[in-house]
């Protein structure tokens, strides 16, 4: 286990991106409470080149779920935190034991970018670490449902200014059809949208997608600037990935924390321009 004094060195390392899309973060946003997102999870990658991060967030006591491009050869996982910068109490960082991206997983065009980390150890749920619900339907969300997202990523449109304090932002779905307006017919049933101009940016891949209370989506890819607008934002859709979600778990009937699917059609409430 890497010591809590190391991981702010660990957090001014540079991270890795890709030219034209983005792979890794929060636009539009504002500090979330400290620790009304018990669920979600920093973690920070090795790799060859240099170290990174990415978000994720914990479906059962010991295992964390992320974007399969979020790989590496060796992960840690914070949890129970909300300012980086701070060694607050309910910290606790562990490492991963192993790594289970989806076995379609293209780096290509990131199909199937999802991916569920088994810890080393079971982690003590409480007030500051929970587990957040999966859906227990394939039923689809449909367009102007209203959903919250949560990361520590990348708030600066055209910059780099990554917050110590986890951010969040209200951001809307939108249907397939429009979507594929703006990305060519390459967003399957497979993946969710959100409108652009708010969301997420480098650093937020593997960040939770939550709808009425339950994850429905991972952060997976948009474009650089990030938030440019006509481009939305897209999620691996989790929906689709019960039967091998819960072969991994372990669980083949029934996903621990499942909760049914919510498709019902609202209104935003903090509107997001598409």
């Amino acid at each position: 286990m890497v010591p809590l004094h190391l991981l702010s060195t660990l957090l001014l390392l540079p991270t890795l991106t890709s030219a034209g899309v983005l792979r890794d973060g929060i636009i539009g946003g504002h500090d979330a409470k400290p620790h009304s997102r018990p669920y979600m999870a920093y973690l920070v990658l090795h790799r060859e080149a240099a170290m990174s991060y990415c978000g994720g967030f914990l479906v059962q006591e010991d295992f964390v779920m992320t974007a399969a491009h979020c790989r590496a050869r060796q992960l840690h996982v914070l949890l129970g935190a909300h300012d980086l910068n701070q060694n607050e109490p309910a910290q606790e960082l562990v490492d991963v034991k192993e790594s289970f991206p989806h076995p379609d997983y293209s780096s290509d065009n990131l199909a199937h970018d999802i991916m569920l980390l088994k810890l080393n150890r079971k982690v003590k749920l409480s007030d500051s670490i929970a587990v957040l619900p999966l859906p227990d339907s394939e039923a689809d969300l449909k367009g102007k449902t209203e959903c919250l997202l949560s990361g520590w990523g990348n708030t600066a449109r055209n910059g780099t200014n990554h917050p110590s304090k986890l951010q969040e932002v209200n951001v809307t779905v939108l249907d397939r059809d429009k979507c594929n307006q703006s990305w060519g017919d390459k967003i399957t049933k497979e993946m969710i949208c959100t409108a652009s101009r708010k969301g997420g940016c480098k650093g937020d891949s593997g960040s939770p997608l939550v709808c009425g209370g339950v994850a429905h989506g991972v952060v997976s890819f948009g474009v650089q600037p990030c938030g440019l607008h006509g481009f939305p934002h897209i999620y691996t859709r989790i929906a689709e990935y019960l039967p091998w979600i819960g072969k991994v778990l372990n669980s083949p009937y029934r996903i621990p924390g499942a909760r049914e699917i919510q498709t019902r059609s609202v209104g935003p409430a903090d509107p997001a321009a598409s």
